[in-house]
């Protein structure tokens, strides 16, 4: 008798060498937009506008972009953490280690997806930066205050690259257990360095 294990992942090079080499991989690519959005609409969905959001972030994977679309969260959580993106830039190192900590303290139960959101954001201005139209934007329905905040900023391609990669080093210390405390604030320091670093340089030109 033989027997057969089938695991299911998102991420192979994250599995021990000794299993991969015993394995026959096959790959399932993710859905077409059209196909998923038809998969929604099926499930009843018949918000456009949630729809597009769960198409966005749900990598082509039907199960999240399921979630995504019946969870009535989501888009207030977007709403928020662009808000918060907006604002704590501005804000006094005080203020960032005081109410804008303890702000996502309250939300720690989803600083993962406020941190995909702010890569998603800075991912749009980064393409602002390099002259994008909308249409190639995640946030579409936001392009007019994303640009206004690049200009605010006068962030280019460079700028948001060195944002997402805080975010990434974030993410990457909160997965291994890191504090959160000061993984959080480091977020806030030197995201808030690197904007004011932007406008303050360009200014000086």
């Amino acid at each position: 008798a033989h027997a057969y294990f089938v695991l299911t992942v998102s991420e192979t090079a994250k599995l021990l060498p000794t299993l991969l080499s015993r394995a026959e991989i096959l790959a399932v690519p993710p859905l077409s937009d059209e196909r998923l959005d038809r998969l929604l609409r099926e499930e009843g969905i018949e918000d456009p506008a949630v729809r597009q959001l769960a198409l966005t972030f749900s990598r082509g994977l039907p199960g999240p972009a399921e979630k995504i679309a019946k969870d009535e969260r989501f888009p207030q959580l977007r709403r928020d953490a662009f808000a918060r993106l907006k604002a704590f830039p501005e804000h006094t190192i005080a203020e960032l280690l005081t109410a804008d900590y303890d702000d996502l303290a309250e939300a720690k139960g989803e600083i993962n997806v406020i941190i995909m959101f702010w890569q998603s954001f800075m991912r749009d201005l980064s393409l602002i930066a390099c002259g994008a139209r909308d249409e190639f934007l995640m946030h579409r329905d936001l392009a007019p205050e994303l640009r206004a905040l690049a200009r605010r900023y006068q962030l280019n391609a460079d700028d948001a690259a060195a944002v997402i990669q805080i975010l990434n080093e974030t993410r990457q210390r909160l997965e291994a257990n890191g504090n959160f405390e000061m993984t959080v604030c480091r977020m806030l320091l030197l995201t808030r360095e690197e904007f004011l670093h932007a406008r303050n340089s360009r200014h000086q030109v």
